[in-house]
């Protein structure tokens, strides 16, 4: 019997647009934001500016509407009643505050 090798070419990788994938870092934003003829300094600066607004905002209880992306809310969670798997006991939670996203119509739209 012949052996055979068995040779494995790697696919090539597919050709991505930056706007096809998904953004998970203010690295990402300045990237792409560079890509399209932005400054990359003021670009991270005006990103963290927009998030650390944001992030006050909620702090404070304020409703963050963006037009045709969606709205950000919080809210103060009420304490409650939990049991502790490991020996049983009963705990009241801390009231803390939750951060909400609805996205708007035009959002929910886009596939």
């Amino acid at each position: 019997m012949a052996e055979q090798e068995a040779t494995m070419e790697a696919p090539e990788a597919p050709e991505t647009n930056n706007l096809d994938s998904d953004i998970y870092s203010t690295r990402q934003l300045v990237t792409l934001m560079s890509e399209k003829g932005y400054d990359k300094k003021a670009s991270k600066e005006a990103i963290q500016d927009i998030i650390s607004c944001v992030k006050d905002s909620l702090l404070k209880g304020k409703t963050i509407k963006f037009i045709n992306f969606g709205t950000f809310s919080s809210k103060i969670a009420e304490p409650r009643e939990m049991i502790n798997p490991l020996n049983k006991e009963k705990i009241m939670t801390k009231p803390r505050r939750q951060v909400r996203f609805k996205a708007s119509s035009s959002m929910k739209s886009v596939d």
